[in-house]
Order: C-alpha cells, then sequence, then structure tokens
C-alpha cells in the first residue's frame, strides 16, 4: 500500500534524525563543534590504481570477483589480486550465490556465448591450493546446454525452493531451474563426494519465443510460487509479463515516444504482492528527452493472467540526467549516469543528493555498491564534472547499501 510505505518512510527518517541528534551531529550542533555528519553515500576506497578495465562483477563474502580485460580477478583491499581464470576467457554477467555454493557466469562469445556454472567451493579450493588458473578450454563440463548463442540472462533474487534462471537467445525465452539445496547443510564429506561440475543438477522447464529480443529481463515472484510467477520483459516500445507456468505473455506498459532506452525493471515487495519499478529514457524527436521512473502494482494472477494497476501510479518522476543503470536501496533510490549519482528517495520521488563521479562506472550493487571512478565520490548542486581533476588514478570505491524492507 502507497499508505504503508509512506509511514514505513517516515519512520525510517524519524529514526535516522534521533540517531544523528543522539550523535551531536545536528545542524545547531554542528555549528558549534568540528563533528561533520556523515552522509550515507560516503564511499570508501577499496582498491586503489586499478590498472584494468572492468565489464562485471559481483561480491564474494568481503572480496570483489571482477571480470576484466586481463582474465577474472578476485579482489581484496590492500591485497594483491588472484587471477581466477585467464583472459580466454571473457564474462559479461556474473552472480556469485554463496548460500546455493555457485557461480552462474554469462560468456561473451557472440554467437557461441554461454551460461557456465561452477561450484564456488571448487572455485575456492583452485584458489587456496594454486593448482591451476582455468581457461575457457577448462570450463567445457561447466556449459549449460541449450543455451548457445544467449545474450542476457536473469535470476529470482529471492531465495525459494528453487533457482530459476530465464536465458534469452534472441527473441527466444528458455526457464531452467534448480532445486534449493543450502550448502551449508552439507557435510564436508558430502561436499567432496559431489562432482566438480553442477550442470546435471539443472532442469529445463520450457522455452517460448518472443516478437522481439529482450533488452531487459527481470523475475517476479507470485505470492504463492504456484503457477504465479512472472518474467518482465523489456523491448521495442513495451513492458511485457510473462506467465513462467504456461509462457503466455501479456502487456504491462507501453511507452509513447520516438525511442525508447531501456534501463531497468527491479521487482519490489509489499505485503506479500509483487510491484516493479520501471527505468526507461524516452526521446521525442527532435529535441526532447525524459528520463522516467515509475512504479506499477501487479496483482495476483486471475483467471491466468495478471491483474496490473491500470492507470494510477504510486509514482512516477524523471531524472534530472541519462541513468545507464539504476538500483533501488530502501529508502532510496540511486541512479547511476557517466559522471554523477542521483539519489531520491522511493516513498515521493524526491531528490535527495547528487553526487559528483568523474567517469563513474557502477561495477557491483547486489551487496554493497562498488563504483569505479577516477576521484572521490562528492557532493554537489551546482558543480560539474568538468571541474575535478580526472588526472588521478582509477580506483574502486564501496558503500553499504541500507536494509532494505522492501526486498530488491
Amino acid at each position: 500500500m502507497k499508505e504503508a510505505r509512506e509511514s514505513e518512510g517516515l519512520q525510517v527518517g524519524l529514526a535516522l534524525k534521533l540517531k544523528t541528534t543522539v550523535k551531536g551531529d545536528t545542524p545547531s550542533t554542528l555549528a558549534t563543534t568540528s563533528f561533520y555528519k556523515k552522509e550515507p553515500w560516503e564511499s570508501q576506497s577499496f582498491c586503489s590504481n586499478f590498472p584494468h578495465e572492468v565489464v562485471c562483477a559481483d561480491s564474494w563474502g568481503q572480496f570483489l570477483l571482477v571480470s576484466t580485460d586481463a582474465g577474472i580477478l578476485l579482489i581484496d583491499d590492500g591485497q594483491p589480486s588472484v587471477q581466477v581464470f585467464d583472459k580466454t576467457l571473457q564474462i559479461k554477467q556474473m552472480h556469485v550465490l554463496e548460500v546455493l555454493d555457485l557461480l552462474i557466469a554469462r560468456t561473451d562469445e557472440r554467437k557461441d556465448s554461454r551460461l557456465l556454472v561452477f561450484r564456488l567451493s571448487a572455485v575456492q579450493k583452485d584458489i587456496e591450493t594454486k593448482q591451476m588458473i582455468r581457461s575457457k578450454y577448462d570450463c567445457r563440463e561447466n556449459k549449460l546446454e541449450r543455451t548457445k548463442g544467449c545474450h542476457l540472462y536473469a535470476i529470482n533474487t529471492h531465495h525459494g525452493s528453487e533457482l530459476r534462471i530465464v536465458v534469452a537467445i534472441g527473441n527466444k525465452l528458455l526457464l531452467i531451474t534448480k532445486k534449493y539445496n543450502p550448502c551449508n547443510s552439507l557435510t564436508s564429506s558430502s561436499l567432496l563426494s559431489l562432482p566438480e561440475s553442477p550442470v546435471d543438477e539443472f532442469q529445463y522447464i520450457w522455452e517460448i519465443r518472443l516478437s522481439d529480443p529482450p533488452v531487459v529481463m527481470t523475475l517476479v515472484d507470485g505470492p504463492t510460487g504456484d503457477s504465479d510467477n512472472m518474467i518482465c520483459v523489456a523491448y521495442r516500445h513495451q513492458f511485457d509479463l510473462v506467465n513462467e507456468s504456461i509462457g503466455e505473455s501479456y502487456r504491462l506498459h507501453h511507452v509513447e515516444a520516438n525511442k525508447v532506452n531501456f534501463v531497468a525493471a527491479i521487482d519490489v515487495y509489499e505485503d506479500g504482492e509483487a510491484g516493479l519499478l520501471l527505468y526507461y529514457n524516452c526521446f521525442f524527436f527532435p529535441f526532447f528527452v525524459t528520463y522516467v521512473c515509475q512504479y506499477r502494482k501487479v496483482y495476483p494472477f486471475n483467471g491466468g493472467s495478471p491483474r496490473v494497476q491500470s492507470s494510477a501510479y504510486d509514482f512516477h518522476f524523471s531524472w534530472n540526467q541519462v541513468p545507464y543503470a539504476v538500483v533501488c536501496a530502501f529508502p532510496s533510490i540511486l541512479a547511476f549516469t557517466t559522471d554523477s549519482i542521483e539519489i531520491r528517495l522511493v516513498v515521493s520521488g524526491n531528490i535527495v543528493h547528487t553526487a559528483v563521479v568523474p567517469e563513474l562506472q557502477l561495477v557491483a550493487s547486489r551487496s554493497d555498491i562498488y563504483l569505479k571512478a577516477t576521484a572521490a565520490i562528492r557532493g554537489s548542486s551546482h558543480s560539474s564534472s568538468k571541474e575535478m581533476s580526472s588526472s588521478s588514478p582509477q580506483a574502486l570505491t564501496a558503500y553499504e547499501i541500507p536494509e532494505c524492507p522492501l526486498s530488491s
């Protein structure tokens, strides 16, 4: 409910204000003391002088697993990086799922691209024993069949009874599942008895064809998980919902514009009901452009089709600059542009802060947020990134995502 979310946002704000007052960091206190308020968007250096181009990354405990032009590296703050895979393996997407003892990765070989699955325990063993640095030829047993030529994949963001993966191969969607089996329930002897590759533990459910190749995909969990899970796909000028149980698609939202650039669709949940935060950039020729965030409530399936809120949005606003990525970290939404981070409130869409970050690249955001930039993050309401020196070496910075009552 909109009212419940507003109340929750108000409670968060009051709690933060009380905490700030107790610490003595209120504006009136700052006028008479040397203490400065620490803002939630302040970053900390994680790895300075990082020499490689970053393709994608994900958190692995206190480490960061990074796909670069030199291969796949494991980075720890203040420690030399460790080579995990050599540069023959070019990875464009990855997910580190520690609870499931899995590493999922999508290679980039155009028509020969594949989805690979590894046991984290096997990768960790190679790192600890320094037995080998794997190449793409050592990963032949880790390829999921029928995923050749894939250009995109998505996984369910909530731990349920099974892991669900949707793979896009052109305009074809392939649904793959793996039964949920927490690795912490396995004994060390059972881990040793498992085959090194987990490929045989995945099963193929169905495949369907869309009218066009999707550019954004998000899995949406139904309230029961029984025949009411959905897949949100974006292509051409529209967002559609695909029923996972029968493969039928339904129109969610159509964008009236000359050209649309889809950014993201993020699933959020309130009292078991799913909603979607839709992000896209609209181009109206010859000059007008808008950068939109929109919330759509998706109700459970009713008679085989989802009921979507038809006209009213809980909120709908435009960003000030062109975002290429968006992260929802309740109570905030963060939009990442090429040289700034724009932070707004989920409840109202009101802007809270704009941080200037020269040559910004969002590296990972599933756990902590990792950024690559040529200078430290600093707040700004008027200054331009051109006013900041871009001669400093590139560095990875990180800051914690606040706890999120709206799972996303």
